[in-house]
């Protein structure tokens, strides 16, 4: 995770694999200020338990890497 880019421009370092949802929002904000017609967000399994993206809706979602760490939080 390297943080927050609209085009190639980073807008935020992040902390977190998945931001708050108040910070998403803010980004998918400039997103459409800027004109973007995609918007591409690395979601962590964290992030859906914790409600980071509550209430947005995805096109299309992709599986890409499940370890001990998400067996062992997800039991």
């Amino acid at each position: 995770t390297r943080g927050a880019f609209i085009n190639d421009e980073q807008i935020d370092e992040k902390s977190l694999t998945t931001s708050p949802i108040l910070k998403t929002l803010e980004y998918l904000q400039i997103a459409t200020q800027k004109k973007c017609d995609f918007f591409i967000m690395e979601v962590s399994s964290h992030a859906l338990v914790q409600n980071r993206i509550e209430g947005l809706k995805f096109v299309a979602k992709i599986f890409t890497n499940i370890t001990q760490d998400h067996l062992d939080f997800h039991g």
